[in-house]
């Protein structure tokens, strides 16, 4: 059942569409399906709008859990985004045949993103789970996937990849100038390590 609060989500075209734009420019696709695309490395949230209330799905944009980054969506964007949300994901046949997304706890040879890059970023893995504990620095769930944004990349690379990361890594300000992060210096299995882990 649908509160009367949610209840237009299939009529309210403006509202709905504000709310796509904001998952668009939230990039929530890089964690997230929503409309049958995106990356499956979170709650398919095609499913999740048909097994959740509006309301459980509005307390998740506003008080995340701590791998998703906290957007601080005011009232009106966080129920406009519920709304896209029950609109998109009521139009889907199918469910998420992608088990659920439940382990945190990591076993066996420590994570190389933990310990080389953890302290500033966190990384959301379907392997793994989250990983990572910083808050300074972007949360990089979804780099090598088109669904990253893109303007967080000013070079000769359309979308990140292995080789461009580990160029940033090397020397961040030989590609930003007014990088904030310094280089770090990787072993080669500390760098095939770490690129795998982003692609779990």
């Amino acid at each position: 059942m649908i509160t009367k609060k949610y209840a237009d989500f299939i009529i309210n075209k403006k509202a709905v569409e504000r709310g796509g734009k904001t998952v668009e420019n939230a990039h929530c696709r890089r964690c997230h399906i929503t409309a049958g695309k995106g990356n499956n490395i979170a709650p398919d949230l095609d499913t999740e709008s048909r097994r959740k209330t509006a309301e459980t799905l509005k307390e998740k944009l506003t008080e995340p859990t701590d791998y998703m980054p906290d957007f601080r969506m005011n009232n009106t964007v966080s129920d406009e985004t519920v709304k896209y949300l029950l609109n998109s994901g009521g139009s889907m046949k199918n469910t998420s045949k992608t088990a659920p997304y439940v382990v945190f706890i990591t076993q066996g040879k420590k994570s190389a993103f933990e310990d080389k890059c953890g302290g500033c970023h966190r990384l959301l893995t379907r392997k793994r789970g989250g990983i990572g504990h910083g808050d300074t620095a972007p949360n990089l769930s979804g780099l090598f996937t088109e669904f990253y944004p893109t303007d967080t990349i000013k070079s000769e690379a359309k979308k990140w990849n292995r080789e461009m990361l580990l160029k940033w890594v090397k020397n961040p300000r030989q590609i930003k100038p007014a990088s904030l992060m310094p280089p770090v210096v990787l072993t080669e299995d500390e760098e095939n390590r770490i690129t795998e882990e982003f692609n779990n």
